[in-house]
């Protein structure tokens, strides 16, 4: 627990940190607009690219895309389309790490 309930943040950092800058700022009812504006200002200034919610959602964006990503990929190979280190080149060479 806290006392500054204010000014605690959700946030989510993509990795590789050093390759993706997507971070995702979640908006929770006690943050206060203060705390997102720093928060956001620290992320800029480490090059961070954030991203804010508004509102506390899981998944977080980031995350539903992967998994629909992840649902086509098992799709793919179970259907025999092609072979999993295939799909894990496609992977690797386009959507990051």
């Amino acid at each position: 627990m806290t006392n500054c309930p204010d000014e605690v943040v959700v946030a989510n950092w993509w990795n590789a940190c050093p390759l993706l800058p997507l971070s995702e700022v979640a908006r929770v009812p006690q943050i206060s607009d203060e705390t997102i504006s720093i928060t956001r200002g620290v992320l800029d200034s480490v090059g961070k690219r954030p991203v804010v919610l508004q509102k506390e959602s899981l998944p977080l964006i980031g995350n539903l895309r992967r998994l629909a990503l992840l649902l086509e990929v098992i799709s793919v190979v179970a259907k025999g389309v092609r072979m999993s280190e295939d799909v894990e080149q496609v992977v690797k060479t386009s959507f990051g790490r």
